[in-house]
């Protein structure tokens, strides 16, 4: 995930209803914590792949059963 992957991903995550100055802070925290918005989207990146690991684990991700 690039940094500009990541300002559109919070970009679309406000117009679907979500607290701006909530994401804001939290996006602030994070960059705190990363040191850079590369760091952060690297980071981000990392934690997709791993919630998409454990949806599938789950059973949350429908698969075609042959």
């Amino acid at each position: 995930m690039t940094p500009e992957e990541l300002g559109r991903m919070h970009a679309e995550a406000v117009a679907r209803g979500a607290d701006p100055e909530e994401l804001d802070r939290l996006r602030a925290e994070a960059l705190q914590e990363c040191g850079s918005v590369e760091e952060m989207a690297r980071w981000a990146s990392w934690l997709e792949r791993l919630a998409y690991y454990y949806r599938d684990l789950r059973g949350e991700i429908p698969r075609d059963r042959f």
